[in-house]
């Protein structure tokens, strides 16, 4: 093993502690990978509905997706507060991308407009759509 480590040091000019870190964040992703496969193996072929199942998926997807995130950024950054700026601003990332979802997430006001309308036959309704 240390032949290898050696070579790759000379050859590609890479240094052991960033082959550990290569190495085992690869072992991380394969990780994920195979813990979404198994997860989906033993979860999802026991769901019939079309839609439940497409909704698992996609909610494992996320999931199995933001924990590699976090277990790879914790291999690359040290300890302490390297880790909490990380995790800062990957918070901050999913505010800004989440932002203009929220009011659907939600509900906002599409519900209250449609709650508090009285609509009859042949009347149009309006909804305005948008953060206020």
């Amino acid at each position: 093993m240390d032949n290898i480590i050696d070579w790759i040091e000379q050859t590609l000019n890479i240094g052991q502690a960033v082959q550990y870190k290569i190495f085992y964040s690869v072992l991380a992703i394969l990780g994920c990978v195979l813990s979404r496969w198994l997860l989906q193996f033993l979860i999802i072929r026991r769901i019939d509905d079309q839609r439940v199942r497409y909704q698992w998926q996609k909610t494992l997807t996320y999931l199995i997706t933001f924990l590699g995130f976090l277990i790879v950024g914790a291999i690359w950054l040290d300890a302490g507060q390297q880790l909490a700026t990380y995790l800062g601003l990957l918070s901050a990332a999913l505010v800004v991308a989440l932002q203009t979802r929220s009011p659907t997430l939600s509900g906002g006001h599409l519900s209250f407009c449609v709650s508090r309308s009285k609509s009859e036959n042949g009347s149009k309704l309006v909804i305005r759509l948008g953060m206020w």
